[in-house]
């Protein structure tokens, strides 16, 4: 796959990861939702009038853009194993999973208190959970974020993204670019300007779910 996409422009390769990013917000806003069930019994927005969540998204282009393959990992294009086997492939795969937990413990915490210094609010808060760090870091939370972002690079996200540049209309996908993808910008950047205006994240829309009561 590698050779095949140095073949597409690079114009084309953008629109692609693009989308992508577009749909791993939207599988981040799923996943903290299923999250919310388990641990609230409730359904919410997240924070958002649209369901997607940006940062997932911008997860999602970090690894592309900084790590690549998670079988044969790099850094920004740079190949850390030269000759390719079962054991650099095995050892590619585990440090893809410490590197994604590195990033996901120290992003957390990064993003958490500079949140709250910017607007004097919490949006999350790990206070009770097992293993918590400080409020905006659990241990298990970070492993579990880790485990699940490596599995969903590796065996979906990658996938998808091969496919889209092989199969994929470029009309099509760069109509959902630029229509989506503004939305979705335009959407993170209101509930950041809202939070910082009002000092509260907007609280839209509610479920409950009594599923696991």
């Amino acid at each position: 796959m590698q050779k095949e996409e140095t073949k597409k422009p690079l114009s084309e390769r953008a629109a692609c990861v693009f989308l992508v990013m577009i749909i791993t917000s939207a599988i981040g806003w799923l996943a903290e939702n299923i999250g919310k069930i388990y641990f609230s019994h409730c359904v919410d927005d997240r924070f958002h009038l649209l369901p997607f969540i940006l940062p997932y998204g911008l997860a999602y282009l970090a690894m592309h853009v900084a790590l690549g393959d998670t079988d044969d990992i790099g850094f920004f294009g740079k190949k850390l194993f030269k000759n390719k086997s079962l054991k650099t492939k095995i050892l590619s795969n585990v440090l893809y999973i410490l590197i994604i937990c590195f990033f996901v413990f120290f992003g957390e915490l990064a993003v958490g208190n500079m949140y709250e210094a910017i607007t004097g609010t919490a949006l999350w808060n790990y206070s009770g959970r097992f293993l918590h760090v400080t409020r905006y870091v659990c241990l298990m939370s970070t492993l579990g974020f880790g485990v699940g972002a490596y599995l969903l690079m590796k065996f979906v996200l990658t996938p998808l993204y091969s496919l889209l540049l092989s199969k994929g209309n470029k009309t099509a996908i760069l109509i959902a670019d630029c229509t989506l993808g503004a939305l979705v910008v335009a959407d993170s950047i209101s509930m950041i300007l809202i939070t910082f205006i009002t000092k509260t994240p907007p609280h839209w829309w509610e479920i409950p779910v009594n599923w696991f009561k």
